[in-house]
């Protein structure tokens, strides 16, 4: 590792704003999103299947929280806790837009 790269664990981890965005390959970014959508797979599947919502919507709704995710990275301090909150609000989003079609039929 060149003396200009920084060490993640010297840095204070991911989101911090001193540590690189990408590595040589220009990859780290996305990596450390996806190990986070990984380790929280479990959870959001079961919040999905909770609320009844269509794998069609559940895999827009990924794409959507992953992509904002990956272009606010600087300003998320805590990744997994941010993911988890958009799964919620999207749902909810979900959920008023289905009681309000209900309501209108």
């Amino acid at each position: 590792m060149s003396k200009s790269k920084q060490n993640p664990a010297k840095t204070g981890g991911m989101g911090k704003e001193t540590e690189p965005m990408v590595d040589d390959d220009g990859s780290k970014r996305w990596r450390q999103v996806e190990e986070i959508v990984r380790h929280l797979e479990p959870r959001i599947i079961e919040m999905l299947r909770e609320k009844q919502i269509p794998p069609s919507e559940a895999s827009s709704l990924l794409e959507d929280i992953v992509t904002l995710l990956l272009y606010r990275w600087k300003e998320v301090s805590r990744p997994e806790a941010w993911v988890l909150e958009m799964v919620r609000n999207r749902i909810k989003r979900i959920e008023e837009a289905r009681k309000k079609a209900a309501e209108e039929s």
